[in-house]
Order: C-alpha cells, then structure tokens, then sequence
C-alpha cells in the first residue's frame, strides 16, 4: 500500500457482530510516530448490533512516517461475548511523487502486467516456433502472478502469497532442471 508524501491516508479495519446480542468491541491501535519506538496509541469504543458490521478509520500522516519512507499500524481487538481477540498489522510506503498512493498502485500494477506480456511476446518473437510444452509453462506462469498479485491487491495475502510461493517453486524447479 502506498500514500504519497502530499496527501493523507486511511488506514482501516472491519469489524462485525456475528452473535445474537448487541456487544461492544474495543480496539487498541499503535501508530507509528516518526521514530520505530515511538507510537501513539489509540482505544476506540465500538457497538455493534447482531448481525453489523462497521469499517473503523484511522488517518495516515506522512509526517508521522519512519525514518521518512514508513508508515506502521499495528490493531488489537479486545474479545468480547462469545468472540476472540484478533490482531493484524498493516505497512504503509511513503513515496515521494506526484500521484495519489492510489495512483501509484495502479501503475505499479500496470507496469507489472505489461513488462510480464512484454518479456513473453519478446520470447515468442525470438524463438518464432510453435507453441512448445516451455510456451505453455511461461504462460501459466504469468498466469499464476498476476492472479498471485490481484489476490494480494484484494486482500487475500495469503492465497496470494501462496500463488507466488508455487510460482516461485516452478522457477526454481525449472532453473535446477536447466543447469544439471
């Protein structure tokens, strides 16, 4: 996730009610500010019916980065009746162009896809054979990261991470069988 230099973020988190009674959540937020021991430290209050479900927002300053280039969240939610305590962190990039951190996302996202279509076309070009069981792997390859990457953008880190895991396992399998 990226939040350029110029603006202010959001950083968020979902929480629901999946019981039968009304219930209160407590969140305890950790904020990075400016240096990695220092952090505010945020409690919030929710209440939530049975059944809703409620995004809490905390803003991202730039200013408050580590070392200038970092932004870190780290969210406790306290247990409550007849749920678990939870807990996440997030990192935030701070970077210093332009273009909206949404911006910067999508064309980072864009840049991936065409260099991955590029370097595939450039290997079907130079080879200029037919379509041979490698042209078949370099396809689900590119496959595989960018369904890998969409994942990850959506939310989904670990069937993304997973994606890139095996990803990464083909290349290497691939990189033994060339060299021995």
């Amino acid at each position: 996730v990226f939040v350029s230099t110029g603006e202010i973020g959001e950083a968020y988190v979902w929480i629901s009610n999946n019981t039968d009674k009304a219930i209160n959540r407590t969140i305890r937020t950790h904020l990075s500010n400016y240096h990695i021991t220092l952090t505010d430290t945020v409690d919030t209050k929710v209440s939530l019916e049975p059944g809703e479900k409620k995004r809490v927002v905390w803003p991202v300053n730039p200013e408050d980065a580590l070392y200038g280039r970092f932004y870190i969240i780290r969210v406790y939610l306290f247990s409550s009746y007849k749920t678990t305590s939870q807990e996440g962190s997030c990192g935030i990039m701070v970077i210093d162009l332009p273009l909206s951190g949404k911006q910067i996302e999508i064309f980072s996202i864009l840049l991936c896809a065409f260099n991955m279509g590029l370097g595939y076309l450039l290997l079907r070009i130079k080879g200029s054979r037919g379509w041979d069981t490698r042209d078949k792997i370099q396809g689900f390859m590119i496959i595989l990261v960018a369904t890998g990457l969409v994942f990850s953008f959506l939310g989904g880190w670990f069937v993304g991470f997973m994606i890139i895991l095996l990803f990464v396992l083909l290349v290497g399998s691939n990189l033994v069988r060339l060299y021995t």
